[in-house]
């Protein structure tokens, strides 16, 4: 997981963002595993690796990260946490810009469709839980559903038996809700509008960016069911 964070002037948003990989249709009637944890708490983030931090916590002799390194990330005010320093780099781009935690984890939700499109993607779904600074609180759920056709049996073969067409091909999709729910969540709760929490995502597929193992793995797996 990579985090942005910066003490700046406080307020009292809380957000929890959790999006999911495009499910099949049977794993939309039954829930599927949510791959991305958000938690944007107040306001102003920097990006990844800058910023107040302090440790909670040393590492100690024999991990594989240096002992005495801090063993967790903390700030005063705020931080943006993903599995892409690119989508949290987005949220902490957000949040210098005046924007607030909703408009930040938008931000970041669409930036991760192209850093890391197996965690967050506009091809999913996800759900949300705000708590806004003057006590609004809701939960968004926008996960995927199954298809108007879809059918108990739309998985099995002439004699009954399992197929992989709920994991591969056509079938497999579920009808995503990413994008209705994020902007919903923007027009609600975000102060923002939607072309400016989108820049970050946008800049970094026109532009790219330098993508690290685990994205080259997941490509390179990606690919044998394509």
């Amino acid at each position: 997981m990579h985090a942005s964070l910066k003490a700046q002037p406080r307020t009292r948003e809380r957000i929890m963002t959790s999006i999911c990989w495009p499910c099949s249709a049977s794993r939309s009637l039954s829930g599927a595993l949510n791959t991305l944890l958000l938690l944007v708490a107040s306001a102003g983030v920097v990006s990844c690796g800058s910023g107040s931090r302090s440790a909670v916590g040393e590492f100690p002799e024999g991990w594989r990260l240096p002992a005495g390194e801090p063993a967790t990330a903390s700030a005063e005010h705020a931080m943006a946490v993903s599995n892409s320093p690119q989508a949290s780099a987005a949220a902490a781009e957000i949040m210098q810009a005046g924007g607030n935690a909703v408009d930040a984890a938008v931000a970041l939700g669409f930036a991760l469709a192209v850093s890391w499109p197996e965690a967050g993607n506009i091809g999913g779904g996800g759900y949300t839980v705000i708590y806004m600074a003057d006590g609004r609180s809701a939960a968004i759920d926008y996960r995927e559903i199954a298809p108007l056709a879809a059918t108990r049996d739309m998985y099995l073969d002439a004699d009954g038996k399992l197929t992989n067409r709920s994991t591969v091909g056509a079938l497999s999709a579920g009808v995503p809700g990413a994008v209705a729910g994020l902007t919903e969540v923007l027009a609600k709760y975000g102060t923002m509008p939607l072309d400016q929490v989108m820049a970050p995502a946008i800049r970094l597929a026109r532009d790219g960016f330098v993508i690290d193992s685990a994205l080259a793995g997941s490509i390179s797996r990606a690919r044998r069911s394509v």
